[in-house]
Formats: C-alpha cells, sequence, structure tokens
C-alpha cells in the first residue's frame, strides 16, 4: 500500500551471480512464497545471468575508476601497465575486472532511512585492495550487478540486513564513479536466535527452519508474517 500511495513499483530482481547456488527451482520457490505474502511485484523477475554489463564497465575502465587485471601481482595502474592490458585484450587474452579502492583515509558517508547516516571512518581501511567486479571467466559479480541494474532501473528506495553495509559502501563508490545517485537505503537489524544467538537463516545448522515455507507448514497466517517483517528491525520510514 505504501508503495502504490507513492506510485512507485516493486521490481523483482533474481542476483544468481553464484552459479553453484542458483537453481531455477529456488526461484519458482522465492516466487510462490512471495504471492502466498501477498507480495505482487510490477517489474521482472530481472536475472542478473541474463544482463549485460559490458557498457557499464567500459565506462568505469575508460573514466579510470576500474581496470582490466590480467593475472598477475604487477601493479596494473600505471601508464605502462594500463598500455599493456590495452595490448593484452586487444590480443583477446582473459581478463578481470578490478574496482580500483579509494586511495584516500577519507571518511565517507551516506544517508539511511533507519540509522540516519551511516559513516565508514576511513576508506582505505574500509576497503583495502581493489575488488572484483567481473570474473576472468566473463561472469560480474554481485555487487557490481546490484549496483549497476540499480541505477538503470531507476531503483529509489533498498532495504536490505545491515550485514550488506560493506557491500553497500562498494555499490555506491561504483554508482558514484558512474555519475549516478545513489538510492536510500535503510539497514534493517538482523533477527537472532534467542538461544544460539545467531542470525536467523534459512540454512541453519543447528537444525531449525525459518524458512517462509516452514512457517507457511505451521499455519502462520501470511498477513501475520508480513505484518511482522514490514515492522521489524528497524521501522523503515520511506
Amino acid at each position: 500500500a505504501k508503495l502504490k500511495n507513492h506510485q512507485a513499483s516493486l521490481v523483482l530482481r533474481i542476483e544468481d551471480t553464484d552459479i553453484t547456488r542458483s537453481r531455477a527451482d529456488s526461484a519458482e520457490s522465492l516466487f510462490d512464497e512471495l504471492r502466498w505474502l501477498g507480495l505482487e511485484w510490477d517489474e521482472g523477475p530481472y536475472y542478473s545471468s541474463q544482463r549485460n554489463y559490458d557498457e557499464a564497465f567500459n565506462t568505469l575502465i575508460n573514466n579510470g575508476a576500474a581496470y582490466r587485471d590480467f593475472g598477475s601481482e604487477e601493479d596494473w595502474r600505471s601508464l605502462s601497465k594500463r598500455e599493456e592490458a590495452k595490448a593484452r585484450y586487444d590480443n583477446g587474452e582473459p581478463f578481470a575486472i578490478r574496482f580500483k579502492a579509494p586511495d584516500s583515509n577519507a571518511s565517507y558517508s551516506i544517508p539511511d532511512a533507519i540509522r540516519g547516516r551511516i559513516e565508514w571512518k576511513d576508506l582505505r581501511l574500509a576497503i583495502p585492495t581493489d575488488f572484483v567486479l567481473a570474473r576472468s571467466n566473463g561472469r560480474p559479480l554481485y555487487n557490481a550487478c546490484a549496483a549497476i541494474d540499480d541505477a538503470e532501473m531507476r531503483i529509489t528506495h533498498v532495504v536490505r540486513g545491515e550485514e550488506h553495509m560493506a557491500n553497500t559502501l562498494r555499490q555506491a563508490l561504483i554508482l558514484t564513479a558512474l555519475g549516478h545517485d545513489l538510492p536510500l537505503y535503510a539497514h534493517c537489524g538482523l533477527l537472532i536466535d534467542k538461544i544460539y544467538r545467531k542470525k536467523l537463516s534459512k540454512r541453519d545448522e543447528t537444525g531449525h527452519n525459518y524458512s517462509i515455507a516452514a512457517m507457511r507448514n505451521v499455519g502462520i497466517r501470511p498477513s501475520a508474517l508480513a505484518t511482522y517483517l514490514a515492522t521489524v528491525g528497524g521501522g523503515v520510514v520511506l
């Protein structure tokens, strides 16, 4: 209802960058559980594995924010190495794409709908090494896909758990390097098991099953679960 009041759209994305864990039946289960909760999406589903990120990667490389890594210990930031990288690229050699870590110990902060602002005191400590955007086999990684898709799909609000704050910093730097505004992030507190003091997970090693399917099977009403999830973890104000 909140989305509709603001004439917003709910976008469903399947960020299937991890091919070892991505299965078609998992996505279908997700669709079924969202519908059971009463969450109907307006756009999608969009699959990261089916999208092309080459244009954004080329923009980052051309503006100096990223570079092609041919797998050695060499520093590919220097002019001579960039020229060598271009020659090896023209020769068809495989390469990964890395985003240059901030060369500054300045602080960095972004607005957060729950926490007011999130601040990293020292960028060099927060991201000490250049991080991979795409592997040498051509597969893009999660942070690259998420940031580029947020820009191209004009995402305005991103609500997720606080364990994603490290990802948020990387995605914010990618978006800024591409010349895009940031969405408004909201990082919710985690749900913790009161006995084991661990984050609730559908893959809980203690044997507990906290999946939506499990809640559904024990008779919890979808409206009750949806209301609980909407109000727990920080009370997002959009």
